[in-house]
């Protein structure tokens, strides 16, 4: 039986193979991290490819932390205890960032001010007894192509490097861009327990909002994690919830964020940027202040917005005859309504543009004039009613008379019958009719009510061509037969 000391083993060229797909740049990432996470302040690093050795670039990346490199045994060792994971501030959290460079590297040699360590191409590794005198030293050979290199030195320049550490990438500094915005807020995160298991936690924090030069980022701390539909790159100021490949967060997350820029930048979107999908995600948040939610409909729809009314539909085509948009259900999910009725932003088309209706529902009944109480005028009016219903729409129908009706009608059309508001109307409407102004609006208001036969909407092509043709047939019976606009019998 053969026994050794150790559980498990790595297979190098496997987890090779299975970090491959994440790219080069991530082990400059990997690499800077570290040494941003330190007391230092000045970090290079320099990759070039190698003349003598086709296919191999050189990496070297120095920094001056007063400490180097804490406990080389890191360097190997995956999983080890790491003093990072009780700090939400630091970047680190697994302590197997330099394994996975060590991964893609055929040759490397740590210095630090602790000693060295050297990892040969044959797979060992041994103590060296080079020092530094201050920080370490990162001394790498790294598989890598042209075109990898060509993307490398373009991601390098995503990098937000921290303000008080000058970081340069073959000899060039990169720059440490001021923020447009600080967010403060309060974010889940990852920390260590007493214990030291990870545990994930809320905790306030700051976000750097920057605007997006390109395609815009999520970062954690400057350095960048995942490609986003934001109109503005973010970096969150402490760990953020990343999967186990650190590139990508859980939709939940990216929600609370997208809120968060929504609430504090919603004045600086224009139509395009308000309709954009982070928008709608940030719109279903219950987080989402109703100032915000407010500017972003306005922005997309203007100043005069309703929700369409499916108890009024006239309503709905009054308000677009109006110059207001009118939202339908589904355009926004059931959460962003619930948002968008609390901001007040889009009262209902019915209450904005009531369409007048013959009785109140729920109200008292209108009050019926008997016929036997009706005025000569009166009675003469419903007989030449009578008649040019029958001219217009073909059949008998019929005639009635309430005191009033509803929202100020003076007259209204439905099954057959047309119903007069006689005391809005007034007795004089009545009495006039046999003048030539007088007849006027009794006909126009007998055409209008009359066209409802065919359309209820005011505003659909339908009503309007039922007045046109309606007038025509009226103007053409008055030129033959005068005396069917006179009292009759």
């Amino acid at each position: 039986m053969t026994t050794t000391n150790t559980w498990f083993a790595v297979d190098k060229v496997g987890l090779q193979k299975l970090i491959e797909h994440r790219g080069k740049a991530f082990v400059i990432f990997e690499l800077l991290q570290n040494a941003w996470d330190e007391s230092t302040s000045n970090v290079e690093v320099t990759l070039t490819m190698m003349e003598e050795r086709r296919g191999r670039a050189r990496l070297v990346v120095t920094d001056d932390a007063p400490e180097g490199f804490a406990d080389l045994r890191h360097a190997y060792t995956l999983f080890a205890e790491s003093k990072k994971k009780a700090d939400a501030t630091k970047r680190g959290r697994f302590n197997l960032g330099e394994k996975l460079v060590l991964a893609l590297c055929d040759e490397a040699t740590i210095h630090s001010v602790a000693g060295g360590v050297a990892f040969a191409a044959d797979g060992t590794r041994r103590s060296v007894r080079k020092r530094t005198a201050v920080g370490s030293k990162f001394d790498a050979v790294i598989r890598m192509t042209a075109a990898e290199l060509a993307d490398v030195q373009e991601r390098v320049r995503l990098l937000l490097p921290p303000r008080n550490i000058r970081t340069t990438f073959n000899g060039e500094a990169l720059p440490s861009r001021e923020p447009m915005r600080v967010i403060a807020a309060t974010l889940p995160t990852i920390i260590a327990d007493a214990e030291g298991a990870l545990r994930s936690t809320q905790r306030a924090t700051t976000i750097d909002v920057h605007r997006a030069e390109g395609q815009a980022w999520l970062y954690e701390l400057g350095i960048p994690v995942v490609e986003t539909d934001l109109p503005f790159s973010v970096s969150v100021n402490q760990k953020v919830p990343l999967n186990q490949d650190r590139d990508n967060v859980t939709p939940a997350y990216y929600r609370r964020l997208a809120t968060l820029l929504l609430n504090e930048l919603h004045d600086d979107l224009d139509a395009e940027k308000a309709s954009a999908p982070w928008v709608a995600a940030a719109l279903e948040d219950a987080e989402a202040k109703p100032e915000a939610v407010k500017s972003v409909l306005e922005t997309r729809f203007g100043d005069k917005i309703v929700t369409a009314d499916p108890s009024d539909r006239e309503s709905n085509s009054q308000a677009i005859a109006s110059g207001y948009a009118v939202l339908h259900g589904g355009q926004f999910s059931k959460e962003a309504w619930v948002n968008i009725r609390a901001a007040g932003v889009a009262p209902a088309a019915g209450v904005v543009f009531p369409t007048p209706t013959p009785y109140h529902e729920g109200g008292e009944p209108a009050v019926v004039i008997d016929p036997s109480a009706w005025t000569r005028s009166m009675r003469e009016v419903a007989a030449l009613a009578k008649r040019i219903g029958k001219l217009l729409v073909g059949r008998d129908i019929r005639v009635m008379m309430v005191e009033e009706l509803s929202d100020g009608c003076t007259a209204c059309y439905g099954r057959g019958q047309v119903t007069f508001a006689a005391k809005t109307l007034g007795p004089r409407w009545f009495e006039i009719w046999q003048t030539e102004a007088g007849l006027a609006r009794v006909v126009s208001l007998l055409v209008h009510e009359l066209a409802h036969e065919h359309e209820s909407n005011h505003l659909a092509e339908g009503f309007y061509k039922a007045v046109e043709r309606f007038a025509g047939l009226v103007a053409a019976r008055a030129i033959a037969e005068p005396s069917f606009f006179t009292p009759q019998g």
